[in-house]
């Protein structure tokens, strides 16, 4: 089981993940689309523990 709330991820100034809401369960099967640097690679290592959100 994943459950994250209210992610958030910034780069200097820019806010890449603001306030992300994220829920899956064993055996679920998610796709995250979205146009470049949306902050879909940046979910994803914080999902993975790659690097770690920083303080809303």
């Amino acid at each position: 089981m994943l459950r994250a709330h209210q992610v958030f991820r910034s780069l200097g100034l820019d806010v890449v993940l603001g306030g992300v809401n994220l829920g899956l369960n064993c055996g679920d099967r998610a796709a995250v689309v979205g146009p470049n640097a949306s902050g879909k690679t940046t979910l994803s290592h914080n999902a993975s523990s790659a690097c770690w959100p920083t303080a809303a």
